[in-house]
């Protein structure tokens, strides 16, 4: 994922996504018959190289023909409908590192919405508006005069003036 943020950073939005879009439409055109007969063609001889030699296939010639035969209706489809159907109804590990969520209340964030604490170090979160507040003042998240940062007591600099862990003494 962090090679993909990188390319989403180097690019401006509409880049990327119609780079991203060309990407798949590009690849859409390889799933013509003339070339899903010659895989699955292929696919039949590696079945039948594999089992002379005494091996079981990892997957069946059919198991990889339903994969063929998938790929090609899905290329068929609208590359921004694929992708908006992959966002809303496929979930895969890792996916809640990309949703930005109160620690607190568990509500989604949007980057504007949420308040980032402990940015920076490895129990940083995020916090919604109304839980921030109440966080603030119970003292639970403390706010930098001087320079604007949040973090929680656990990163209080012992012996520093000022405490806060971002500022230098």
């Amino acid at each position: 994922m962090n090679e993909i943020q990188a390319i989403h950073d180097q690019f401006q939005e509409l880049v990327f996504r119609m780079g991203l879009d060309h990407l798949m439409a590009k690849g859409k055109d390889h799933f013509d018959d003339e070339s899903v007969a010659a895989a699955k063609i292929s696919i039949r001889e590696q079945e039948a190289k594999i089992r002379s030699e005494g091996k079981i296939p990892f997957m069946t010639a059919a198991f990889q023909d339903s994969i063929l035969d998938c790929a090609a209706a899905l290329s068929k489809c609208n590359t921004i409908d694929i992708l908006r159907f992959v966002k809303h109804y496929m979930h895969f590990d890792g996916d809640l590192k990309l949703t930005i969520e109160c620690k607190n209340c568990g509500k989604e964030l949007r980057d504007e919405d949420g308040i980032l604490v402990n940015g920076g170090f490895e129990d940083s979160f995020h916090e919604c508006e109304r839980c921030h507040d109440d966080a603030t003042e119970e003292g639970s998240t403390i706010l930098c005069e001087c320079c604007g940062g949040y973090y929680t007591p656990n990163h209080v600099k012992e012996d520093g003036d000022p405490p806060c862990p971002y500022c230098c003494d």
